[in-house]
């Protein structure tokens, strides 16, 4: 491979990466805005979960990683984690393989 071949892979990966990212939270911000119940029920999951007042708040300069590959390598989570089975995402088996707190 050229140096041109491989810049163009890395930033592809880079670009694909960010632009899911924002299409993503795009299109939450846009149906949390256009539909006030959901937000709402929303927001009270949130409060139910982590019972914080509205007094009591998060730095901001305070860092926050989710270690997303610890979660879904659990086996308190996920049934067999380490094995391949795509199937687990569909939706009539997810009951049988999924814990809500489970996925990100």
């Amino acid at each position: 491979m050229t140096d041109l071949e491989i810049r163009v892979i890395i930033f592809d990966g880079i670009i694909a990466g960010n632009d899911t990212t924002a299409n993503t939270i795009s299109f939450i911000i846009y149906y949390l805005a256009n539909y006030p119940d959901v937000k709402t029920k929303m927001l009270n999951e949130i409060d139910r979960i982590f019972k914080m007042t509205r007094h009591e708040a998060i730095n901001g300069k305070t860092i926050i990683r989710i270690n997303i590959d610890g979660i879904h390598n659990n086996e308190e989570y996920w049934e067999e984690p380490n094995k391949f089975y795509p199937d687990k995402w569909m939706i009539e088996d997810k009951k049988a393989h999924l814990k809500t707190e489970s996925v990100l």
